[in-house]
Parts: structure tokens; C-alpha cells; sequence
């Protein structure tokens, strides 16, 4: 579905926004303006999704003192996740872009000082090989991508026992 197409339901992600007292929370679900709305929310998260403005600004207001260990770039233009490994790693970062990718975002950040996005990761990655359309939605992306990366995740994790 297209950010101009309309339609009385729509996937989303709730972010971890403020927003004011009593009017629910603030979710994101591909349109231009962000979605207010009450609604009940599970404690079980697995994962935190950052959404940043800037996508520089995930390298530095990361909540690791030291940064990240490993970062990875999900774009149709990178390599093919088939073929790749994963360094030792305590802290693992990965980025993904919008509807234009992280080509179009690299451009958009006046932070950034590089035109080419895939100097800015350890790994730049095409983890949706051959898929046959010409888009893909961001939480499409992050379910197929991290299905692909999950075995590499874990072969390569150095910081103790995953659960």
C-alpha cells in the first residue's frame, strides 16, 4: 500500500514518544504525519525500533557507551545476505530505510558528510535477494531481514547467552 492510497486500516508501529497525558500513543503506519491513538499496548517487547529523523543520529545517540560493534545497512543495492558472516560482536546495529531507502535518506541528512550510504556500515546487505517486487514496506522488511540474519545473530554473538 502506497502512503497516498487511502484506506480505513493500515499496519503500524507504536513509538516510544511522548505524546500528551490521556491521548494514547503515537503510532507510525507509513503515512507522511504520524497517527495518535489509545490503545493497549503488550509488555512483552522483544525489540526497541528507533525512528530517527536524521538517520546520522543513529550512530550517535545509540544507548551504548562505546557505540556499536557491528553495523548493518539494509538496502536492494547491497550484497547479497546469502554470501555473508558476521564479525564477534557484543552490540549490533541495523538500519533500515523508508520507502526510497537509505540512498534517499543518506541525501536528506544534511549530517552527513558521504553520498554513498554503504560507506557508512560494517555490512551493506540486500537481505531480500530476488524478491520480485518492486517495494517493500519497512515492517515487511524488518520480519524477512531479520529471519535472514537470525542464524548469522547467532553464530556471531559474543556477549553471553542469547534467549
Amino acid at each position: 500500500m502506497r502512503i497516498s492510497e487511502p484506506s480505513e486500516y493500515r499496519e503500524g508501529i507504536v513509538l516510544d514518544r511522548p505524546t500528551k497525558p490521556g491521548k494514547g500513543s503515537l503510532i507510525n503506519c507509513g503515512m507522511r504525519s504520524r497517527s495518535t491513538r489509545s490503545c493497549k499496548l503488550a509488555s512483552e517487547l522483544q525489540f526497541i525500533i528507533n525512528a530517527t529523523q536524521k538517520k546520522g543520529d543513529v550512530f550517535t545517540q545509540g544507548p551504548h557507551k562505546d557505540g556499536y560493534d557491528v553495523t548493518i545497512g539494509t538496502s536492494e543495492k547491497g550484497g547479497n545476505i546469502d554470501g555473508s558472516t558476521l564479525p564477534p560482536f557484543k552490540h549490533l546495529l541495523v538500519v533500515f530505510g523508508g520507502l526510497q531507502g537509505l540512498e534517499a535518506s543518506v541525501d536528506g541528512d544534511e549530517n552527513l558528510d558521504v553520498t554513498d550510504p554503504s560507506l557508512l556500515f560494517d555490512l551493506y546487505l540486500n537481505t531480500c535477494p530476488s524478491q520480485g517486487s518492486r517495494t517493500i514496506r519497512t515492517e515487511e522488511a524488518i520480519l524477512i531481514s531479520m529471519a535472514g540474519l537470525r542464524p548469522k545473530i547467532l553464530s556471531a554473538f559474543s556477549g553471553g547467552p542469547l534467549v
